[in-house]
């Protein structure tokens, strides 16, 4: 290769280096020598450079690595990587880029300045959009220490400025910090000295430079949040200016935490809502600080004070001080100095001390014997020292032979002194002295001393003259009794429900009994201790199940049926978070009773970590209300307040609670817990919810977790801002699977059927609102109140068009303010359902939200039916999954239980019946009972042989009528009005045994089938009088052939009993009663055969008579003698001689005829009958009346009026 290939690719690479380098100046920085940016190996930064390629490394994504300044360098100078221009130097200006500077790339590791200072920081990013600017952009779980700056200029018009960092996310630490009077800050909203905004723990940071801003603007932090969090021996000395509201000398904009062992020295000013602690406080807490510069705001307000400017529920304990000589302006005018501008707490809650007070160090005295262990406080009190307590000082302050009054703390004589060798200081006392009398030992309390005590300051003293303080009034030679319970917990000593500890089986307690239950909540708090163990030692990693039904009636009560009240204290604090199990294996707890006025209420008060499951409430009575204007938090049957880090198994499931439950609470009150940071799933609400702000039927507020299969059934009712069916307030929650049918109402704002606000990146997927949302302040939304952010929907959101929004179904709004976000593709109406009660009793919504899924892992569930469920269930009976189909239409949908109705193509199969009106051949047709159709290769006939219900299905094709199967039994009305192919078809008949019966049948019988079941068939052939007192019917027996069908015939069996004839291939004739006939001389005679029972057959008379077969013989009928189906009757009229003469009358006829067999072959029928005359004809005559000129050689004739047989 050429040197000029070589050049041209050397070339190439480089410039793909540089598209490739890090953002933030990629030249300009020096890998470091030492250390691999793990914790215990932290890169060792020496310069600028090293600093820069630090910075790039984090923001290429390596956010975890850790640094540390030289220990043999005292000043990092950034002006060689980030400066203003000059001209005179022609540079350019170049702007420091943040470490960790977007949400992505949020720094998380270890940061230590180790002691040293960095210079000449330069930031401008007012030309910019950019949030988050400082030497670090954003951080997250990280920590930063021991770091001071000189000659800092951070500037920026967006959001969260600090010169250390822009945003200290959720877990961060600053310790350690300086920020010195040579540095500048100017930001927008959000800006600090120090940071921007902090969402985790301060200690020992100061900052002495001004600080400007916008909004929510603070000396030290702009915003400050999170309980559990605290700020801790920082002082802010620097003037603080904000061009708008929530402007505080350490805080502007304070959410919640704690303030302790603080200071601010600095001006400061806004617009509203400014002063010397914190502008805006909502719920924080402030604990043994001191105010002491100026504060001024511009608007004519008054929310403006020493302490807050205006505070929701903040709070106080320990000391509050302030400057008593310090400028309260507002609007130009000077306001008389107070602690709290507007809101809680009062201003019996601070202390205001004059110059000279302040001066002398009785504030910085009583601050110190307040402070935390991690504070100190402190003064010079020489000449020419310190006017007024100062956080962190290593002057301590002593008493010298010192009275302060011990109401007031003002010097009655002596003074204060920073000489440690000093006396201990007095008090003077007020008026009131009460003397308490020593007491004897219980089963909990020790035995006490007689002792004074001073009603003013409650010191106590051991005697009248209040001379010898005591810090324990206890006789220790007198402890606690102790209980004496038996088993189910009972003290026959104090006669108390006690705490009884329970069995143990691997390392987890087995609850058995209410007094189990107590003992686990009191070994869990520390109230009980192991041997040994110090007491109000906690075991908050205790682990306990259920094994059986827990009824706590006797461990908390109201105060009824001569009753002491008796709360229930939470298992587990904010000071000590329960981090163990509980089992409850499906058991449940009864008669929880809960009435206080505290934060984190609940079975369990603070849960870090925990897993809870499969639990049961019944009869719980939960209040916790607050009437001192401060309101309570976190507050809800199972917890007040539940968390767990973002990876852990640790979850809530299956928690339940009963419609005889009640919850009531103020801020973050739900029916199963307060607030959540933690996955809820498959939990089910029936308690009453009631509160003030963020409220709902399953948790107060949650955030960043997932709410899945949850159902809320009772009412929520509030009169603050967001409430919820499910949830009141979800910030970057997801939920899933998730229902309300409880009635929601609201007289404030942001009501929603299953949220009442969400905000930043949440979402919804398949969630069901059918309970009605009444908010008198605005219009509610029927699944959420009010979206801030993104809220995307997924799968349905369904709701109940008949539900009434504000006391109307007209208009209904999906969302009361903001809107829905969709995946890809889809629109509101793809995603957004509403369905009548109707649709959603069918099971049609149920599926929707199963995504239209019937098998795996579903969500809904719903018995359908008359007495099925009216909506949708997240529970699994077994029975109850929906599936759908068609009817058997193929149009029309269906919806069951029983997925075996349809057939393979997806529809209910036709069900066919009987028509109800025969066609013109005397047959019903098949016609589907669900849709209709008809079938026109089916017919019926209808109750077959006269039997009710018995419809005989015949199948007709190619010009036939075919059936499978018959069966025809003697004596049945064979009704058939077409001839049937049969292919297996049974006779059935009951013989005795050699007589002949009447046959009349539709059907014919081969000789062999007759023979082989024993059987003879004749026909009738004449009938013969054989003498004036015997006539017969001479019959011919079938001697080869078929049997005829339709053809009255007879039949004898050679044994008694049924007997059934199985022929396959049949043809059954239609019914048709046919008749044979023949006659005489002087009679006529018809064999009619019948496939009806002939009822209204007329009686013998003189014009007709009729026989039967019977007992196996021709018989003259009576008119008992009905002929049965299946048989034939002979009727004999009378004919007209035709020889003339008298008509010989019936009665003359026998009464009885033989049956007689003669001839052979194929019986065809009656060849003849004659009958001997009365009167006489002379003459030969055949039997066709025909005269003859001779007598026959063989056969039958007449001769003069006799009958003769040759």
């Amino acid at each position: 290769m050429n040197n000029k290939k070589q050049r041209n690719r050397l070339f190439t690479m480089l410039l793909v280096m540089a598209i490739l380098m890090p953002y933030g100046g990629a030249w300009a920085q020096t890998q470091p020598s030492k250390g691999d940016g793990k914790v215990g190996n932290p890169y060792i930064i020496t310069k600028a450079e090293e600093l820069a390629w630090f910075r790039d490394q984090v923001n290429s994504g390596q956010y975890s690595i850790c640094a540390k300044i030289a220990d043999n360098v005292e000043v990092i100078d950034m002006s060689t990587v980030c400066h203003a221009a000059d001209k005179s130097q022609n540079l350019e200006e170049k702007s420091w880029v943040p470490i960790g500077n977007r949400n992505i790339i949020k720094y998380r590791g270890t940061f230590d300045g180790n002691g040293k200072t960095i210079t000449n920081l330069y930031i401008n990013a007012s030309q910019t959009s950019q949030n988050n600017m400082g030497l670090f952009g954003y951080t997250y779980q990280s920590t930063i220490k021991n770091l001071t700056f000189e000659n800092a200029n951070v500037t920026n018009t967006q959001s969260n400025t600090g010169i250390l960092v822009g945003k200290a996310g959720y877990g961060s630490t600053l310790q350690n910090i300086k920020i010195s009077k040579t540095c500048q800050i100017k930001g927008g909203n959000y800006t600090g000295g120090i940071a921007g905004e902090l969402d985790g723990n301060a200690y020992n940071c100061v900052n002495y430079t001004t600080v400007q801003g916008i909004k929510s603007v603070g000396g030290l932090f702009g915003r400050y949040s999170r309980k559990g969090n605290s700020i801790t021996a920082c002082a802010n000395y620097g003037n603080v200016t904000a061009s708008s509201d929530m402007v505080g000398g350490l805080v502007g904009y304070y959410s919640s935490g704690t303030i302790q062992d603080c200071a601010n020295y600095g001006d400061v000013k806004g617009t509203y809502r400014v002063a010397g602690m914190a502008g805006f406080v909502s719920e924080g807490k402030v604990q043994n600080v001191f105010s002491y510069g100026n504060v001024s705001a511009t608007d004519n307000t008054q929310e403006v004070g020493m302490a807050f400017g205006y505070s929701s529920k903040g709070a106080t304990e320990g000391m509050v001080a302030y400057y008593s000589g310090a400028k309260l302006i507002v609007n130009g005018k000077e306001k008389e100095v107070k602690a709290f501008g507007n809101g809680t707490p009062s201003e019996d809650n601070a202390t205001g001390f004059t110059k000279d007070q302040l001066k002398s160090g009785v504030v910085a005295y009583l601050l110190h014997r307040n402070a935390s262990s991690e504070a100190k406080w402190g003064q010079n009190l020489a000449n020419n020292g310190d006017i007024y307590p100062v956080i962190g000082s290593e002057h301590q302050v002593y008493a010298d032979n010192l009275t302060l009054n011990c109401k007031t703390n003002k010097v009655v004589m002596g003074s204060f002194t920073n000489n440690p060798t000093s006396s201990a200081i007095n008090y003077q006392h007020g008026q009131t002295i009460n003397h308490h009398v020593a007491t004897n030992a219980t089963c909990t309390e020790a035995a006490t001393k007689e002792y004074w005590q001073c009603q003013d300051c409650q010191r106590t003293y051991s005697d009248s003259q209040l001379t010898v303080e005591l810090t324990d009034v206890t006789n220790a030679d007198q402890p606690a009794l102790g209980h004496h319970s038996n088993e189910d917990g009972y003290c026959d000593r104090c006669l108390h429900y006690v705490a009884v500890k329970p069995s143990e089986e691997n390392g987890v307690y087995l609850i058995a009994k209410p007094c189990h239950l107590a003992w686990f909540r009191d070994y869990v708090n520390g109230t009980i201790v192991n041997d040994g163990e110090t007491a109000g030692t906690a075991h908050s990693s205790a682990s306990a199940k259920l094994t059986a039904d827990i009824d706590l009636k006797n461990y908390c009560h109201a105060a009824e049926d001569g009753k002491e009240l008796l709360s229930w204290i939470p298992i587990g604090n904010y000071n000590n978070r329960w981090k163990g199990n509980m089992d409850g294996q499906a058991h449940t707890i009864s008669n929880l009773y809960i009435k206080t006025a505290q934060n984190y209420v609940g079975l369990f008060g603070y849960t870090d970590g925990a897993t809870i499951q499969d639990l049961i409430f019944d009869n719980a009575n939960v209040e916790n209300v607050s009437t001192t204007g401060t309101n309570t938090m976190y507050t809800g049957i199972l917890a007040g307040y539940a968390y767990a880090s973002t990876n852990s198994p640790a979850h809530i499931k299956g928690i339940k609670t009963t419609n005889n439950c009640t919850v009531i609470g103020q801020e973050d009150t739900g029916g199963i817990v307060g607030s959540a940071k933690i996955n809820l799933e498959n939990c089910e609400n029936r308690s009453s919810v009631k509160g003030t702000r963020l409220v709902g039927g399953i948790a107060g507020s949650c955030t960043e977790r997932n709410i899945k299969r949850c159902t809320n059934y009772g009412t929520v009712e509030n009169d603050g801002s967001y409430i919820g069916g499910i949830i009141g307030y979800a910030y970057g929650t997801s939920i899933e699977d998730c229902a309300n049918y409880g009635k929601i109402t609201s007289t404030g704002w942001h009501a929603g059927g299953i949220a009442g606000k969400t905000l930043e990146n949440s979402s919804i997927q398949n969630v069901f609102s059918y309970g009605d949302v009444t908010n008198t302040n605005e219009v509610p939304g029927i699944i959420i109140g009010y979206v801030e952010g993104t809220l995307t929907a997924k799968g349905i959101a369904a709701y109940n068009k008949e539900a009434l929004l504000n006391n109307s179904s007209e208009n209904i709004k999906i969302v009361g303010k903001g809107s829905l976000t969709f995946e890809d593709g889809k629109e509101e109406a793809d995603v957004v359902k509403a369905f009548t009660k109707q649709q959603i009793k069918s099971g049609e919504v149920a599926l929707a939200l199963n995504d239209n899924k019937t098998s795996g892992d579903l969500a809904w569930y719903q018995k359908l039916g008359e007495n099925g469920d009216a909506y949708p269930v997240l529970k699994s009976t077994g029975d109850n999954t929906v599936y759908h189909g068609k009817k058997c239409d193929k149009i029309t949908d269906v919806y069951t239980n029983d997925n075996s109705i349809f057939g393979e193509d997806g529809a209910i199969p036709h069900v066919f019946e009987i028509a109800g009106h025969p066609d013109a051949n005397g047959l019903y047709g098949d016609v589907c009972i669900n849709c209709n159709a008809n079938n026109e290769n089916i017919k019926y006939i209808k109750d077959f042989c006269g039997i009710l219900g018995n419809n005989l299905k015949l199948t007709y094709a190619d010009g036939k009528y075919t059936a499978k199967a018959v069966t025809l039994t003697d004596g049945e009305a064979y009704n058939s009005p077409v001839d049937i192919e049969v292919a297996d078809f049974k006779y059935i008949r009951t013989f005795d045994a050699y007589k002949w019966q009447s046959l009349y049948v539709p059907f014919r019988m081969s000789l062999e089938q007759l023979t082989g079941n024993g059987l003879n068939v004749a026909t009738p052939v004449d009938i013969e009088v054989v003498n004036e007192t015997i006539t017969r019917l001479n019959v011919q027996k079938l001697k080869s052939g078929s049997s005829k069908a339709n053809y009255p015939s007879l039949i004898m069996c050679e044994s008694d009993g049924e007997k059934t004839i199985e022929l396959a291939d049949v043809t059954l004739s239609a019914s048709k009663e046919k008749f044979i006939d023949c006659n005489s001389m002087t009679r006529y005679y018809v064999f009619n055969g019948v496939y009806q029972a002939n009822k209204n057959l007329a009686s013998n008379s003189e014009d007709a008579i009729n026989y039967i077969i019977k007992d196996g013989g021709l018989v003259l009928r009576t008119d008992d003698d009905v002929p049965a189906p299946q048989s034939w009757y002979m009727n004999v009229t009378i004919r007209e001689n035709p020889f003339g003469g008298a008509d010989e009358p019936l009665s003359s006829d026998a009464k009885t005829m033989p049956i007689y067999v003669i001839g052979e072959g194929y019986a065809t029928g009656i060849e003849n009958v004659n009958t001997a005359e009365e009167h006489i004809l002379h003459g030969i005559y055949d039997l066709q009346g025909r005269k003859l000129s001779q007598e026959l050689e063989s056969g039958i004739y007449i001769k003069d009026g006799k009958k003769y047989v040759k």
